[in-house]
């Protein structure tokens, strides 16, 4: 991995469920460590555009990004990211991270309740891996980029807490920015 690529971080701004019709998916590019711009576009909660949103970003920032850094597969509530289809729409590796281990089942059920549509989606994402850091365990699904290459960009980018930086950053950000 060369030594200041740009990377893209995105997480999703709280919103009110059963108020907000929509949040935004906040987008830090990075080159390295230093943080070159912030972009922000909105969501539908439980919508199906999240995967637009991202590329959007994708594009705000000029195309440059070389790996794509996602807080979880879901935003805006069921907004449900497929990141393989997304890494094969733009070419960019796309890493999802939680600091807590998948609920899939819990998820499933819910989507079997009320988006019963939006389940072969969740499902075709790759599975959660453990990756255990310095820090403690993420848990990270991955396309484009092999376990070696996340290993290179946990140690690489993982300073004041297990995710990596940029990540960490965008998800603080996304907190400020509730509708």
């Amino acid at each position: 991995m060369k030594e200041s690529i740009r990377l893209l971080a995105i997480d999703d701004s709280p919103f009110h469920r059963n108020y907000d019709e929509s949040t935004y998916l906040i987008g830090l590019t990075f080159r390295g460590m230093t943080l070159e711009r912030a972009d922000k576009v909105l969501i539908t909660v439980d919508g199906e555009d999240a995967q637009r949103g991202i590329i959007k970003l994708y594009e705000l920032g000029g195309r440059e990004a070389q790996i794509i850094l996602l807080h979880g597969t879901t935003f805006g509530g069921f907004n449900i990211v497929n990141i393989t289809s997304l890494w094969k729409q733009i070419e960019v590796p796309v890493v999802a991270f939680l600091e807590k281990p998948p609920r899939e089942e819990v998820i499933i059920r819910t989507l079997e309740r009320l988006f019963p549509t939006k389940i072969h989606v969740f499902l075709s994402n790759p599975g959660f891996e453990e990756f255990n850091t310095p820090k403690g365990t993420l848990y990270c699904a991955h396309a484009g980029i092999s376990e070696e290459g996340i290993y290179e960009l946990i140690s690489r980018y993982s300073i004041e807490s297990k995710l990596p930086e940029p990540l960490r950053m965008a998800h603080i950000i996304a907190g400020l920015l509730s509708r």
